[in-house]
């Protein structure tokens, strides 16, 4: 074999493990069913709850904000959600969200922000090799243990005048910083596959198939 050959052949195998290793390292499709229940919490802090043998819940809140079902996300879709559970935790109905209420959302809705523990330091790499501890240099709090963006309380960070008062152009405002967020290529919209995979889902366990029936 000459030299040209040789080095062909090297880099022929190159190109097929670096191929290779890049199906390795993607993440499972979105709507793989899980073995147990899931929490995702969205950006603007609504909770979505799942049943063992179905996705993880950041399909479910997907699928609800995309209101035209164009497979998209975009920026006043997103907003609208927001919208949404503002005015669903605006219990008393008079325009503000206050902090006996952040209080109450807080234990009552959404009890994982304060108790919930779900990634230990290289946790992660026990999953199905599509996810490494250092995805995450510090370990995610409260509810960044169940969303999009590291933050451990999105209700109470839309409180920007931090007196315990959420009025919705708060909310609105804080929608529009995480949407730049996760929009980063600046596409003015979100899919669900490029989303970013929240601790709880990348530890979660798949659903085990059953064998197929004899014929």
């Amino acid at each position: 074999m000459t030299l040209r050959s040789l080095t062909l052949a090297a880099a022929g195998l190159a190109a097929l493990s670096l191929a290779g290793a890049a199906v390795a390292a993607a993440p499972r499709p979105q709507t793989t069913p899980l073995a147990e229940p899931n929490l995702f919490i969205s950006p603007s802090g609504q909770p979505f709850r799942s049943r063992a043998g179905e996705p993880y819940p950041v399909v479910a809140w997907f699928e609800k904000t995309d209101a035209n079902h164009d497979g998209k996300i975009d920026r006043e879709e997103f907003k609208a959600e927001a919208k949404a559970f503002f005015d669903m935790m605006n219990v008393r109905k008079n325009g503000v969200i206050d902090d006996e209420i952040i209080a109450l959302y807080e234990k009552k809705v959404v009890p994982e922000i304060l108790t919930a523990n779900v990634l230990q330091p290289g946790a992660a790499s026990t999953t199905s090799g599509a996810y490494s501890s250092s995805d995450y240099k510090t370990q995610r709090q409260g509810a960044a243990q169940f969303g999009l963006i590291n933050n451990a309380e999105p209700l109470r960070s839309a409180d920007h005048s931090f007196r315990g008062l959420i009025r919705l152009p708060d909310m609105l405002a804080q929608a529009d910083a995480n949407f730049d967020i996760l929009d980063e290529d600046h596409r003015g919209y979100l899919t669900l596959e490029d989303l970013p995979r929240p601790p709880a889902e990348q530890v979660a366990q798949p659903a085990k198939t059953p064998p197929p029936k004899k014929k």
